[in-house]
């Protein structure tokens, strides 16, 4: 950012901000003879919306097994109907909505979204929206995270499980290899084949369905 324009916190202030426009600042200390160093400059997007009067206690994300966990936390739920989350390419928007049209209900104090429509080395920025019974609205970030690459080759456990028919199965490639994915019955059967080729580094996620296959353990 340039041209920064110095506000004395301590005088009257008539500068006007634009709705959904990001402002950066920063601040320094001055005994008025000398000025301390300047801190570290962060962001704020401003927004003409009635707050809803909630306040975060955390707000984390963090890239898993090429899934990005966003997790925040709030003092009180009073009046709040949900939250919704938003993601960006740029600290400055524009953010999109990747939550859905539904709220996540605010039946906790704490919260987990899991972000898995992501790319591998990418940084994304994250900004959760709370909302409350009068429909008045308040974000809060960006919080920044990169998705990292796999160091491993790793086979998670199938989502959902039990299932029926249809489940999730996702694993992670460390370096471009072969790969072969198959699902055996409880007698060693071949009952379907999920993946047989090259696969680059990254993570991937397969689906079965097993609408044709007997109830049972596989």
């Amino acid at each position: 950012p340039t041209h920064w324009q110095v506000a004395d916190p301590t005088l009257p202030d008539g500068i006007a901000l634009i709705d959904g426009t990001t402002y950066y600042w920063r601040a320094r200390a001055s005994d008025g003879v000398a000025d301390g160093p300047w801190s570290p400059t962060a962001t704020f997007i401003a927004s003409s919306s009635e707050p809803v009067g909630v306040e975060l206690a955390a707000f984390t994300a963090e890239s898993v097994s090429g899934i990005v966990d966003i997790g925040w936390q709030t003092y009180s739920n009073l009046g709040l109907r949900g939250f919704h989350v938003y993601r960006s390419l740029n600290p400055g928007g524009p953010f999109e909505l990747i939550s859905g049209d539904a709220l996540i209900a605010a039946t906790e104090a704490e919260y987990v979204f899991q972000d898995r429509d992501v790319t591998i080395n990418v940084t994304y920025y994250y900004q959760v929206e709370a909302i409350n019974q009068d429909e008045a609205s308040q974000r809060f970030g960006p919080i920044t995270v990169k998705v990292s690459p796999p160091n491993s080759f790793t086979l998670d456990q199938n989502f959902p499980n039990p299932f029926n028919p249809v489940t999730m199965i996702s694993f992670a490639v460390p370096s471009e290899m072969e790969v072969q994915m198959v699902v055996h019955d409880m007698l060693g059967r071949v009952v379907a084949e999920l993946a047989d080729g090259v696969y680059r580094q990254g993570n991937y996620e397969l689906q079965w369905n097993a609408s044709q296959q007997s109830s049972g353990i596989y």
